[in-house]
């Protein structure tokens, strides 16, 4: 018998019925999360790249904030930008160079 926490209960359970629980609910495996890559896009968001080539993190190079490689989309970096720096936000790409 396995010991489990289900919704905030500690639940037993044996091995046959995990098996058919993760065989009905594949959903319940977890696969690990999507490694983003760096595009010279980003400067244009203020953003250069930090950290190794496995998992490069973006970097402001306004604030130097360094971010998660989960927040290396442009609608998320584009946010930064125009929350924590609104007046560079219209600035052309040399500037961040």
């Amino acid at each position: 018998m396995v010991i489990m926490k289900c919704k905030g209960r500690l639940i037993g359970l044996f091995r046959q019925e995990i098996k058919l629980i993760l065989l009905k609910n594949p959903q319940n495996i977890s696969t690990p999360p999507k490694k983003r890559k760096y595009s010279n896009e980003f400067l244009k968001y203020g953003f250069s790249v930090t950290g190794d080539e496995d998992c490069p993190k973006p970097l402001c190079v306004v604030c130097g904030e360094i971010l998660s490689n989960g927040r290396m989309k442009p609608s998320l970096l584009m946010r930064h930008l125009e929350t924590k720096h609104p007046t560079y936000k219209q600035r052309d790409i040399s500037f961040f160079h």
